[in-house]
């Protein structure tokens, strides 16, 4: 039977005067948003699990209550958990809760396209960025450290818990994730430690001018104080999925209320144990976009859209904005022709794994991974690098938000107020012929399909 140890510490990352002075606040585009006063309905958090098997490398953790995690943050803090020898890279996984009442990051998704924040204001978004990153340093440490010193093992176990009436396919679509994976450990029977997810945006709050952590905030509460021990929340492919209840403190509470029960009458009625060697897995899908922007003749093409776009009168100022960083991008031939997407798995002997996808992934690749193996699967969005939403051949054949596109400028340039601004690619990404099954070679669900089972099985 594998052992476990296990470590796991907190620390409190709401922006304030003195680590960085940063107000500003991320979620919704296309005004600012500011908590002046660096005032938290709930405070904001960073948490670090590690769990080490056996002999073997420890499974680190981060995961942070901010809408996403850019890949300049995160690169920092994976060098410096390979340089310092607390893991491998497989063995490392940084998450964001998605919460959209968190601190503004740098560059992605891009404040300035967004926002239009002034290089005063994303100095101080930076200055923020750099205490943030220490202390994150910090707080890996300070887990390894405690992790070396432990001498109880824990055993794991995992299951699943239900929700009813929370969710919403805000894309048109039938599909929702209601379930609640938990992946509990424990010391004889008293509970160590509960990580827990569930696949909803964390939108509940809305978008007022204080700092919230939102339902997961909530959940986590609940769950910490029936239980006695730290809970971690992980977002699932919640792309599409949007809470029924939400527009203030209420239906935060509400929600957050019904998913911490969901994980403690789950634990109550008895988890599966999980056991055996851990396998870890990464490797990065490279999904195409619908033109070859590397193109020269299709690059001018572009550049001569986006300045037409850019000439339009009364053209809005986030849209200005957001044809000024395309044409600068495609011009230095700096636009790349692929979303790179890191696709993660840990395979705990064989009947469980978690997989962990980089992006705004939506539900339906939950559904199709979860079908492809016989093992137990918990499958999280939002790990590591997030590149922008990770949409399936059904949603890129139709105008949305997600799929990044409208009429009547068609599927071939990314549509003012899409979701590809923040994120700032010129053109969505490559979809099949509309009605293919299963996805066309050379498309952005092939890759996504054929990469995540490779690293699956």
């Amino acid at each position: 039977m594998t052992v476990y140890m296990f470590a796991h510490n907190r620390t409190d990352i709401t922006p304030t005067k003195n680590n960085g002075g940063n107000p500003w606040m991320a979620g919704y585009g296309w005004d600012r948003r500011a908590s002046r006063l660096y005032i938290a309905n709930r405070k904001l958090y960073a948490d670090c699990i590690a769990i080490k098997p056996d002999s073997a490398p420890p499974l680190v953790m981060v995961r942070l209550d901010v809408v996403s995690i850019p890949p300049v943050i995160h690169n920092q803090i994976r060098d410096h958990v390979v340089t310092q020898g607390h893991t491998n890279v497989q063995s490392f996984m940084m998450v964001s809760s998605h919460t959209h009442s968190g601190p503004v990051l740098p560059e992605s998704p891009d404040p300035y396209v967004i926002f239009g924040l002034t290089p005063t204001n994303l100095a101080r978004v930076q200055a923020y960025s750099d205490w943030l990153v220490g202390a994150l340093k910090q707080l890996i440490d300070d887990t390894i450290v405690e992790l070396a010193a432990q001498t109880q093992p824990v055993t794991l176990k995992y299951g699943e818990g239900t929700t009813s009436g929370l969710l919403d396919n805000r894309s048109g679509f039938p599909d929702v994730i209601s379930r609640v994976p938990i992946l509990a450990g424990f010391r004889g029977t008293t509970k160590a430690f509960v990580l827990y997810g569930f696949s909803a945006h964390p939108v509940c709050r809305g978008d007022e001018e204080f700092y919230d952590s939102d339902y997961p905030g909530v959940a986590t509460k609940v769950i910490e104080d029936a239980l006695g021990c730290p809970a971690m929340f992980f977002l699932g492919c919640a792309g599409d999925q949007d809470p029924l209840i939400r527009g203030g403190n209420t239906e935060t509470v509400q929600t957050g209320t019904a998913v911490g029960n969901a994980v403690l009458t789950k634990i109550q009625s008895g988890l599966q144990a999980v056991d055996g060697t851990v396998v870890r897995e990464m490797q990065t899908a490279s999904l195409p976009l619908v033109v070859d922007t590397e193109n020269a003749t299709v690059r001018q093409n572009l550049i001569q859209t986006y300045e037409a776009r850019k000439s339009a009168q009364n053209i809005a100022p986030q849209n200005l904005r957001f044809c000024e960083v395309m044409l600068d991008e495609l011009s230095a031939n700096e636009s790349p022709n692929h979303v790179e997407v890191p696709i993660q798995c840990w395979k705990f002997g064989t009947n469980f794994a978690i997989m962990g996808i980089g992006g705004e992934v939506i539900s339906r690749y939950d559904t199709f991974f979860r079908a492809s193996t016989s093992r137990r699967l918990w499958v999280m969005g939002h790990a590591n690098a997030v590149p922008c939403y990770i949409c399936d051949d059904k949603l890129l054949w139709v105008p949305r938000y997600e799929s990044g596109w409208a009429n009547p400028d068609g599927p071939n340039i990314a549509a003012f107020g899409s979701s590809l601004m923040p994120y700032a690619w010129p053109v969505p990404m490559k979809a099949s012929p509309v009605n293919t099954s299963p996805p066309a070679a050379g498309t952005a669900e092939h890759a996504m399909r054929t990469t995540g089972l490779d690293v699956l099985n």
